[in-house]
Protein backbone atom coordinates (compact mmCIF):
# COMPACT_ATOMS: atom_id res chain seq x y z
CA UNK A 1 0.00 0.00 0.00
CA UNK A 2 1.46 3.16 -1.37
CA UNK A 3 2.67 6.21 0.81
CA UNK A 4 3.19 7.09 4.99
CA UNK A 5 0.24 6.26 7.37
CA UNK A 6 -0.36 9.91 7.61
CA UNK A 7 -2.06 9.91 4.86
CA UNK A 8 -5.59 10.32 5.27
CA UNK A 9 -6.79 7.45 2.49
CA UNK A 10 -4.38 5.20 4.18
CA UNK A 11 -5.53 5.66 8.17
CA UNK A 12 -8.97 4.82 6.57
CA UNK A 13 -8.01 1.68 5.25
CA UNK A 14 -6.08 1.07 8.70
CA UNK A 15 -8.82 1.82 10.76
CA UNK A 16 -11.46 -0.68 8.32
CA UNK A 17 -10.83 -3.72 9.90
CA UNK A 18 -11.61 -2.93 13.56
CA UNK A 19 -14.60 -1.04 12.31
CA UNK A 20 -15.95 -4.44 10.35
CA UNK A 21 -14.96 -6.70 12.67
CA UNK A 22 -12.11 -6.79 15.25
CA UNK A 23 -11.28 -10.11 14.49
CA UNK A 24 -10.27 -10.41 10.78
CA UNK A 25 -7.77 -8.39 9.14
CA UNK A 26 -7.81 -6.05 5.91
CA UNK A 27 -4.85 -7.35 3.80
CA UNK A 28 -2.51 -4.30 2.72
CA UNK A 29 -0.12 -6.63 0.59
CA UNK A 30 0.89 -5.86 -3.20
CA UNK A 31 -0.07 -8.37 -5.42
CA UNK A 32 1.77 -8.43 -9.19
CA UNK A 33 1.89 -10.65 -12.15
CA UNK A 34 4.72 -10.68 -14.14
CA UNK A 35 3.39 -10.14 -17.47
CA UNK A 36 5.13 -7.05 -19.06
CA UNK A 37 3.54 -3.77 -19.61
CA UNK A 38 3.49 -0.21 -20.89
CA UNK A 39 2.86 2.79 -19.60
CA UNK A 40 -0.85 3.46 -20.63
CA UNK A 41 -3.20 6.21 -19.79
CA UNK A 42 -1.78 9.49 -18.68
CA UNK A 43 1.70 8.05 -18.38
CA UNK A 44 2.99 10.38 -20.40
CA UNK A 45 2.85 12.68 -17.06
CA UNK A 46 5.18 10.87 -15.10
CA UNK A 47 7.26 8.93 -18.38
CA UNK A 48 10.31 11.50 -17.89
CA UNK A 49 10.86 9.21 -14.71
CA UNK A 50 11.15 5.92 -15.78
CA UNK A 51 13.12 4.06 -18.51
CA UNK A 52 10.29 3.45 -21.55
CA UNK A 53 12.48 0.15 -22.38
CA UNK A 54 12.30 -1.04 -18.81
CA UNK A 55 10.21 -3.99 -17.19
CA UNK A 56 6.80 -2.58 -15.58
CA UNK A 57 4.47 -5.11 -14.08
CA UNK A 58 0.71 -5.98 -14.41
CA UNK A 59 -1.63 -7.91 -12.59
CA UNK A 60 -2.68 -9.48 -16.35
CA UNK A 61 -2.58 -8.69 -20.06
CA UNK A 62 -6.08 -7.11 -20.85
CA UNK A 63 -6.48 -8.26 -24.35
CA UNK A 64 -5.56 -11.79 -23.40
CA UNK A 65 -8.26 -13.90 -21.71
CA UNK A 66 -5.76 -16.66 -20.73
CA UNK A 67 -3.71 -14.13 -18.74
CA UNK A 68 -7.29 -13.13 -16.91
CA UNK A 69 -7.65 -16.59 -15.97
CA UNK A 70 -4.36 -16.95 -14.65
CA UNK A 71 -4.67 -13.72 -12.56
CA UNK A 72 -8.09 -15.05 -11.52
CA UNK A 73 -6.68 -18.35 -10.04
CA UNK A 74 -3.85 -16.99 -8.51
CA UNK A 75 -5.93 -14.06 -6.51
CA UNK A 76 -8.19 -16.93 -5.02
CA UNK A 77 -5.04 -18.74 -4.21
CA UNK A 78 -3.73 -16.06 -2.43
CA UNK A 79 -7.03 -15.40 -1.02
CA UNK A 80 -7.79 -18.58 0.18
CA UNK A 81 -3.98 -19.07 1.40
CA UNK A 82 -3.76 -15.36 3.39
CA UNK A 83 -7.65 -14.39 4.03
CA UNK A 84 -9.95 -13.80 5.12
CA UNK A 85 -9.89 -10.29 4.04
CA UNK A 86 -12.61 -7.62 5.21
CA UNK A 87 -12.34 -5.72 2.35
CA UNK A 88 -10.36 -5.19 -1.38
CA UNK A 89 -9.22 -2.03 -2.72
CA UNK A 90 -8.33 -1.59 -6.18
CA UNK A 91 -7.37 1.09 -8.59
CA UNK A 92 -7.28 1.03 -12.62
CA UNK A 93 -6.73 -2.64 -13.65
CA UNK A 94 -6.33 -3.70 -10.34
CA UNK A 95 -9.85 -2.74 -9.89
CA UNK A 96 -11.03 -4.59 -12.58
CA UNK A 97 -9.73 -7.75 -11.01
CA UNK A 98 -11.03 -7.24 -7.33
CA UNK A 99 -14.29 -7.00 -9.57
CA UNK A 100 -14.34 -10.21 -11.72
CA UNK A 101 -12.85 -12.02 -8.41
CA UNK A 102 -16.15 -10.70 -6.59
CA UNK A 103 -18.79 -11.90 -9.69
CA UNK A 104 -16.50 -14.95 -9.83
CA UNK A 105 -17.13 -16.00 -6.54
CA UNK A 106 -21.15 -14.86 -6.91
CA UNK A 107 -21.16 -16.93 -10.05
CA UNK A 108 -19.55 -20.11 -8.58
CA UNK A 109 -22.18 -19.80 -5.10
CA UNK A 110 -26.22 -19.28 -7.34
CA UNK A 111 -27.74 -20.70 -4.03
CA UNK A 112 -26.44 -17.68 -2.21
CA UNK A 113 -25.09 -20.65 0.33
CA UNK A 114 -21.69 -18.56 1.28
CA UNK A 115 -21.07 -14.94 1.98
CA UNK A 116 -19.48 -12.57 -0.11
CA UNK A 117 -16.19 -12.72 -0.55
CA UNK A 118 -15.36 -9.32 1.17
CA UNK A 119 -17.58 -7.06 3.14
CA UNK A 120 -16.96 -3.94 0.90
CA UNK A 121 -15.39 -3.01 -2.27
CA UNK A 122 -13.70 -0.07 -3.18
CA UNK A 123 -12.89 0.87 -7.05
CA UNK A 124 -10.11 3.77 -7.84
CA UNK A 125 -10.57 4.71 -11.45
CA UNK A 126 -11.27 1.27 -12.75
CA UNK A 127 -10.94 -0.04 -16.27
CA UNK A 128 -13.69 -1.97 -18.12
CA UNK A 129 -14.53 -5.18 -16.37
CA UNK A 130 -14.79 -8.42 -18.09
CA UNK A 131 -16.78 -11.48 -18.05
CA UNK A 132 -15.22 -14.29 -15.84
CA UNK A 133 -17.61 -17.02 -17.25
CA UNK A 134 -16.55 -15.62 -20.89
CA UNK A 135 -12.74 -15.85 -19.93
CA UNK A 136 -12.89 -19.37 -18.63
CA UNK A 137 -14.12 -20.08 -22.55
CA UNK A 138 -10.99 -17.95 -23.89
CA UNK A 139 -13.42 -14.85 -24.45
CA UNK A 140 -12.82 -11.30 -23.66
CA UNK A 141 -16.43 -10.00 -23.31
CA UNK A 142 -16.99 -6.42 -21.64
CA UNK A 143 -19.91 -7.10 -18.51
CA UNK A 144 -23.01 -4.38 -19.24
CA UNK A 145 -25.78 -3.90 -16.65
CA UNK A 146 -28.40 -4.29 -18.93
CA UNK A 147 -27.31 -7.46 -19.43
CA UNK A 148 -25.53 -8.87 -16.37
CA UNK A 149 -27.39 -7.03 -13.97
CA UNK A 150 -26.24 -6.14 -10.51
CA UNK A 151 -23.81 -9.05 -9.31
CA UNK A 152 -21.60 -7.50 -6.79
CA UNK A 153 -24.38 -7.07 -3.47
CA UNK A 154 -22.14 -6.07 -0.94
CA UNK A 155 -21.17 -2.36 -0.10
CA UNK A 156 -19.37 -0.65 -2.86
CA UNK A 157 -17.26 2.73 -3.35
CA UNK A 158 -16.95 4.28 -6.43
CA UNK A 159 -14.01 7.03 -7.33
CA UNK A 160 -13.03 8.22 -10.45
CA UNK A 161 -12.02 11.66 -12.21
CA UNK A 162 -14.24 13.83 -14.38
CA UNK A 163 -11.37 14.10 -17.02
CA UNK A 164 -10.13 10.41 -16.89
CA UNK A 165 -10.51 9.40 -20.26
CA UNK A 166 -12.25 5.87 -18.84
CA UNK A 167 -14.55 7.53 -16.85
CA UNK A 168 -17.36 5.42 -18.69
CA UNK A 169 -15.86 2.48 -17.70
CA UNK A 170 -16.44 3.32 -13.39
CA UNK A 171 -20.30 4.00 -14.27
CA UNK A 172 -20.42 0.37 -15.67
CA UNK A 173 -18.93 -1.17 -12.59
CA UNK A 174 -20.95 0.80 -10.48
CA UNK A 175 -24.14 -0.11 -12.84
CA UNK A 176 -23.17 -3.88 -12.04
CA UNK A 177 -23.68 -2.92 -8.11
CA UNK A 178 -25.89 -3.27 -6.05
CA UNK A 179 -27.69 0.93 -5.97
CA UNK A 180 -28.75 0.73 -2.22
CA UNK A 181 -24.92 -0.14 -0.78
CA UNK A 182 -23.03 1.85 -3.60
CA UNK A 183 -21.68 4.79 -2.73
CA UNK A 184 -18.90 7.23 -4.48
CA UNK A 185 -17.27 10.57 -5.37
CA UNK A 186 -16.25 11.79 -8.59
CA UNK A 187 -12.97 14.28 -8.56
CA UNK A 188 -11.79 16.92 -10.66
CA UNK A 189 -8.96 14.43 -11.78
CA UNK A 190 -8.04 12.22 -14.42
CA UNK A 191 -7.07 8.55 -14.30
CA UNK A 192 -5.44 8.72 -10.79
CA UNK A 193 -5.67 8.72 -6.96
CA UNK A 194 -6.52 12.15 -5.41
CA UNK A 195 -3.20 13.04 -3.85
CA UNK A 196 -0.67 15.81 -3.42
CA UNK A 197 -2.15 19.28 -4.09
CA UNK A 198 -6.06 18.05 -4.34
CA UNK A 199 -6.54 18.31 -0.68
CA UNK A 200 -10.30 19.00 -1.29
CA UNK A 201 -10.50 15.77 -3.46
CA UNK A 202 -8.53 13.59 -1.07
CA UNK A 203 -11.10 14.76 1.84
CA UNK A 204 -14.09 13.68 -0.57
CA UNK A 205 -12.29 10.74 -1.12
CA UNK A 206 -12.12 9.44 2.55
CA UNK A 207 -15.95 10.59 3.09
CA UNK A 208 -16.74 8.23 0.18
CA UNK A 209 -14.79 5.32 1.51
CA UNK A 210 -15.88 6.00 5.30
CA UNK A 211 -19.66 5.70 4.00
CA UNK A 212 -18.97 2.60 2.33
CA UNK A 213 -17.29 0.90 5.25
CA UNK A 214 -20.12 2.22 7.71
CA UNK A 215 -22.32 0.49 4.76
CA UNK A 216 -20.56 -2.54 5.73
CA UNK A 217 -20.98 -2.72 9.32
CA UNK A 218 -24.46 -2.20 9.04
CA UNK A 219 -24.98 -4.57 6.86
CA UNK A 220 -22.78 -7.75 7.79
Amino acid sequence: MPGGASNPIVQTLIIASSQLRSGMSLGTNILTNSWRARFHGQSHLISNLFNPDGRYFSYFDPSSASSARDALQQLDEYIEAEGPFDGVLGFSLGACLAAMHIIRKVGQDPGNNRPPPFKCAIFLSTVLVHDPVAIESGEIKVLDPKEAGQPIRLPTVHIWGAKDPRKGDGELLRGLCDARTATGFIHEGMHEVPGLGTKAAVTETVKAMRRGISKASITR
